[in-house]
């Protein structure tokens, strides 16, 4: 056989086109696979977060023989701070001074409040990784997790409160049971960063609501970075968010569940008749 009659064989230019096609469909159909993957990994761990910081929270009382205040007024540590120890943060812990006798926030000299806490922050959320800044006062760690105040902020309904003196919370307290009253739950953080500061949270009204502590008076619903969806609870998952019970499990609630339910598990001792939630 003569060279000139050799065929030489490869893809016509439409053939090409086939098959280039037909990678960018098994493409397409892999990627939304991957995202889902990966977010159902994320929610993995920010459910393990939660469960971290209510064996945390139980190992306190275990210690002190009640649930630490939720946000010391006039002063404005919180429970977050209080739990550190309990989360394989005590480096962070030691750090502060819970003797000052003043706000912490004129204590941030050495920038802890913008330590970052692995545990308190949902791998979704994509700004609960950036510290929160305000003019003249430095930076603070942002944190995905609010302690639940009960159904408003004075009321001292739920798990947690503001308080100068206290007193706490103790399991003897939580007669509506512990597996149906909320410890904590997830709000999403907003661009501005400027609600959300867990260790050191002034809140709305120094009460340290929208910094670490959250009411359930507007609900569970969708949320986003506007700002406007500070005072409620929300994530950045599809359809809900995680909360912590008081008996340490947690539970993913939809934004579609009845408001009275939401209520009725924020509060320790209401004597509501909770069915399925």
């Amino acid at each position: 056989m003569s060279i000139s009659q050799v065929r030489r064989h490869g893809f016509t230019l439409i053939e090409l086109l086939v098959v280039i096609a037909i990678i960018a469909v098994l493409i397409a159909l892999l990627l939304p696979a991957v995202q889902q993957a990966r977010e159902a990994a994320r929610r993995s761990q920010c459910k393990n977060n939660q469960k971290q910081m209510a064996i945390a929270l139980h190992n306190y009382h275990d210690t002190h023989g009640a649930f630490p205040i939720g946000n010391l007024a006039n002063i404005n540590f919180t429970m977050q701070d209080y739990i550190l120890p309990y989360i394989d943060q005590a480096n962070v812990y030691n750090r502060m001074n819970f003797n000052y006798n003043g706000n912490c926030f004129n204590i941030n000299t050495s920038d802890i409040y913008a330590s970052r806490v692995p545990s308190y922050v949902c791998p979704t959320d994509p700004l609960a990784t950036t510290p929160g800044a305000y003019p003249g006062l430095g930076n603070f760690l942002v944190g995905s997790y609010f302690g639940t105040m009960g159904t408003a902020p004075a009321t001292k309904t739920g798990m947690f409160y503001s308080s100068s003196a206290g007193p706490t919370v103790k399991m003897r307290d939580v007669t509506d049971g512990t597996s149906n009253t909320l410890l904590f739950g997830e709000r999403g953080m907003p661009t501005d960063g400027q609600f959300g500061w867990v260790l050191c949270g002034y809140g709305n009204n120094n009460d340290g609501e929208a910094d670490n502590l959250l009411t359930t008076a507007t609900g569970l619903a969708k949320g986003d970075a506007s700002g406007a969806h500070n005072n409620h609870y929300w994530s950045y998952h599809t359809g809900g968010a995680h909360f912590a019970l008081g008996d340490g499990s947690v539970r993913f609630l939809s934004v579609n569940m009845s408001f009275t339910t939401f209520q009725a598990v924020s509060t320790k001792a209401g004597g509501e008749v909770i069915g399925e939630f």
